[in-house]
């Protein structure tokens, strides 16, 4: 057999060999709407496939703000982040709750699963909260909307400033 050959086969196997460890998320589980005051719980369903677990990472409006690591010390890890108060005592590698929701909980949530070494394969799945105040009015992330609409004028009336001053 020639060379060529040779590696042909060695690619085969190999494609064969990292196509049967293929980490996947199989189900998220975030609340869709939520009224405030309450308490979320979060669910990343996955399977590894027979991969060791490296970390379970969880983001909202991609920060993140919880991570579980089984052979850290602690586990478990918060970032702090506005609106976001977990729950450790109920939290795990699969799920993670927050509790006393309030409106500015409420955003893009994602779920992110890495296998351990050699290969540090990551997936992710991610679904939106909406949180809804006591009255049942839905109002998605009104404070962050308002800040970048103050921004925007503060910065026009600084641009139209110095288009002033320069003409």
């Amino acid at each position: 057999m020639d060379l060529s050959l040779h590696l042909r086969i060695a690619f085969l196997i190999l494609a064969s060999v990292t196509a049967s460890f293929s980490l996947r998320i199989l189900s998220l589980d975030v609340p869709h709407t939520i009224p405030r005051g309450r308490e979320a719980q979060l669910i990343c369903s996955y399977d590894l496939e027979g991969e060791k677990l490296y970390s379970v990472k969880w983001y909202r409006d991609d920060m993140e703000f919880f991570r579980f690591v089984p052979r850290d010390k602690p586990q478990q890890l918060y970032f702090p982040l506005e609106g976001i108060d977990v729950d450790f005592s109920k939290s795990t590698k699969q799920s993670v709750f927050i509790q006393n929701v309030q409106m500015d909980t409420g955003g893009k949530f994602r779920c992110e699963v890495s296998a351990d070494a050699p290969f540090f394969k990551t997936a992710a799945a991610e679904k939106w909260m909406v949180v809804q105040d006591t009255s049942g009015v839905s109002r998605p992330h009104f404070h962050r909307i308002l800040t970048v609409l103050l921004v925007a004028a503060f910065f026009s009336v600084i641009y139209t400033n110095a288009k002033r001053m320069w003409a």
